[in-house]
């Protein structure tokens, strides 16, 4: 039953209340002192489900770097304000194909930011010494001092 169906039905219920309550006493006389009130019950269903409804999965998000450009170029997506982005902002190749990727305010100047989220994608050349034909291991080191390692299959 929906929930407005459920407002329906309450909002009828309390009508036939009201009517039961108040019709006898326009046309009847007042009980006798030994007669006892008459009791009246009104029960309301619950506004909250007692089970939960069906539940989904919802699949992790995809890796914040791939291949783009055939194997010449990272893209890089991250999410944040729309008005003061993150993106890679530095890079440097820290072994055999490994690279670390520092991801800051692409505007570090703008003030004050929106308080939305928003994806915004940068693609950085891929460094001499890099193969795209191999696996790269790429690091990314955030502002706030978080750290992601994804592993890059060859580009395909």
């Amino acid at each position: 039953m929906t929930d407005r169906a459920r407002a329906a039905m309450l909002g009828v219920l309390v009508v036939l209340v009201v009517l039961v309550v108040l019709a006898p006493s326009g046309c009847s006389t007042a009980p006798e002192p030994d007669e006892p009130a008459p009791e009246i019950t009104v029960s309301v269903p619950p506004a909250v489900p007692s089970s939960p409804g069906p539940t989904f999965a919802v699949p992790p998000p995809p890796p914040p770097v791939s291949w783009a450009g055939d194997g010449r170029r990272l893209s890089v997506v991250t999410y944040g304000s729309s008005s003061c982005p993150t993106g890679p902002t530095d890079f440097e190749v820290v072994g055999d194909q490994e690279l670390r990727l520092r991801i800051d305010q692409v505007f570090p100047d703008r003030d004050p930011c929106t308080a939305d989220m928003a994806p915004f994608s940068d693609d950085v050349d891929v460094p001499p010494g890099i193969s795209s034909d191999q696996p790269v291991t790429v690091h990314l080191r955030y502002g706030n001092g978080d750290e992601e390692t994804v592993v890059l299959s060859p580009a395909g």
